[in-house]
């Protein structure tokens, strides 16, 4: 027999709050687990997100050399920018649902969001740091980089990187939700 969504819930630590809760206490949700409850939960999503961009900034660490050392003269900088970006959007959706089932978050906008904000809140600073001091080059232009067209494309490869736990979510909702079409047959 298929369990509703709330014993789901229950058994995946999420809070299921009923309507008539949520108006007696005038619209407010508190969440009535202990504090150490909480903050193993926060700490739950914290670690998922360090780890998810640490694997996908070990990928990138390995395919940035290749790139410029090997890919840029016989490709040229465009291609071989977009062949990384295939291989990054790749490891970036395995890296993000590895993470959300290794560490049981529970699949919803608000938990996928916060992993997302923490990878790139965390990927930010060592971009710049691998800018700047590995390879050498002033902040300045880093910036000024951003304005070519590979530049648009690493731009877009990190919000990618930041929404794709999200991403998958909504994928994985869009595809458990029933097509009415069909239904209605």
């Amino acid at each position: 027999m298929a369990k509703s969504h709330r014993v789901l819930a229950a058994e995946r630590g999420a809070i299921a709050i009923s309507r008539h809760h949520f108006l007696i206490n005038g619209g407010r949700l508190h969440d009535h687990r202990p504090r150490r409850l909480r903050f193993d939960f926060i700490m739950q999503k914290f670690k998922a997100g360090v780890i998810y961009f640490l694997l996908v900034f070990a990928v990138g660490w390995i395919l940035g050399p290749i790139r410029e050392l090997w890919a840029v003269p016989y490709l040229g900088r465009m291609a071989a920018m977009l062949s990384e970006a295939v291989v990054m959007l790749i490891a970036m959706m395995i890296a993000a649902r590895w993470v959300i089932r290794r560490f049981e978050v529970p699949q919803t906008l608000s938990n996928t969001l916060s992993i997302g904000l923490i990878a790139i809140g965390l990927l930010f600073p060592a971009e710049i740091a691998g800018i700047v001091w590995v390879r050498g080059l002033p902040f300045q232009d880093y910036l000024a980089s951003f304005v070519t067209a590979p530049g648009v494309i690493s731009l877009l490869m990190f919000l990618v990187f930041g929404a794709m736990p999200t991403l998958l979510t909504v994928l994985t909702w869009l595809r458990r939700t029933p097509d009415l079409s069909q239904q209605s047959r």
